[in-house]
């Protein structure tokens, strides 16, 4: 399939199946976030990779209720910054962190379609919840949770999107 089909095929997926991710996929999803670009070349992040079937329940329980059947779930946590970056965010008065681990998240759900899983970029979560089923300290900063799973259908839903007029200026 061609960048452009992949990206017409990946949607948030909101029913998963309970058909087990095989861990040569995994493997293969979290490389493909291990190499997305980032500011510097800082690699600001932490991927946790939850697959135990215990650990995926509680940490189920700190989502949203449709989340209950994904088979894995990557947590990304926020890497602690080089003195560098640091430096220029301050010179430049902008941050790349939340952009980086961006892309690395549109990694993992475009690796994951490719792989015909489904996936859900979560932002809304119970983060002392989550720091606690996984044993993070309380200054680590989750910035975002991938819920992965086989889908329960096939089909994939119509994009409802804005025109490209509404969301592009040509000069």
């Amino acid at each position: 399939m061609d960048f452009f089909e992949l990206v017409e095929r990946r949607e948030s997926c909101r029913a998963f199946s309970k058909r087990s991710i095989p861990k040569d996929d995994l493997e293969r999803i979290v490389e493909a976030a291990r190499l997305a670009p980032s500011a510097t070349n800082q690699q600001p992040w932490h991927f946790y990779v939850i697959t135990d079937e215990a650990l995926r329940d509680e940490l189920s329980s700190a989502l949203q209720k449709f989340n209950k059947n994904a088979q894995a779930f990557i947590v990304i946590v926020e890497d602690k910054k080089r003195f560098g970056v640091k430096t220029l965010e301050k010179l430049k008065r902008q941050t790349w962190t939340s952009y980086d681990i961006g892309i690395a998240a549109s990694h993992i759900s475009l690796a994951a379609t490719e792989l015909d899983i489904g996936s859900c970029i979560l932002g809304w979560f119970k983060a002392s919840k989550v720091k606690d089923v996984l044993g993070l300290d309380e200054s680590d900063k989750i910035r975002l949770i991938i819920s992965l799973g086989y889908k329960e259908e096939a089909s994939v839903r119509p994009k409802t999107r804005k025109s490209m007029g509404e969301v592009s200026t040509w000069m």
